[in-house]
């Protein structure tokens, strides 16, 4: 008996149904979605789609005070090195990670788009750049400013911290804003 194309398509959405429960029933057991891993997920899922070969990715959903350690280990500054442990020391887990990541995934603000914002405090994951004018009073700590951007903050009124001296005086980061 000949199948038609409505049969093929509903059995195709009954087998990808199966093996979305399988990877759902695979992060519930194990309780985080970063044990899950590719080995694991292959078979099932490529037995679906054959001779495709999607990637498939679980994103971290967080990270642990020893993870942000391992990556410690492989920075040199010695300021961005003590900012991190401070991170972890407090809790700020998610913080610690952006900092102990890749340098060029960082931000790099101009001081227009601080301009923008309406916050009075905020925390930069990176560098604040020159370009263009601010004009009114904030609250800034980042990792690095460029010297024209410094004298620009500087002559607006602004205060500029590192991260570390942000943490420092507000542990908790309470009405921060914290910009990537």
């Amino acid at each position: 008996m000949p199948s038609s194309p409505k049969l093929k398509i509903l059995r195709d959405i009954r087998e990808t149904r199966t093996i979305i429960n399988q990877i759902l029933c695979l992060i519930h057991v194990s309780g985080d979605a970063r044990v899950v891993k590719w080995d694991t997920l292959r078979p099932c899922w490529l037995s679906a789609f054959e001779g495709s070969n999607p990637s498939l990715r679980i994103k971290n959903m967080r990270i642990t005070k020893t993870q942000i350690s391992k990556r410690v280990k492989k920075k040199t500054n010695p300021e961005l090195v003590e900012t991190i442990r401070l991170c972890r020391k407090n809790n700020l887990l998610e913080l610690g990670k952006r900092l102990s990541g890749p340098t060029r995934k960082q931000a790099k603000i101009n001081l227009d788009e601080l301009n923008k914002l309406k916050q009075e405090k905020v925390l930069i994951v990176g560098k604040v750049l020159s370009k263009g004018e601010i004009n009114k009073k904030m609250k800034i700590a980042a990792l690095g400013f460029s010297e024209k951007a410094r004298e620009k903050l500087e002559k607006a009124g602004c205060k500029i911290f590192t991260i570390k001296q942000a943490i420092e005086k507000n542990p908790k980061l309470d009405g921060v804003e914290i910009i990537e």
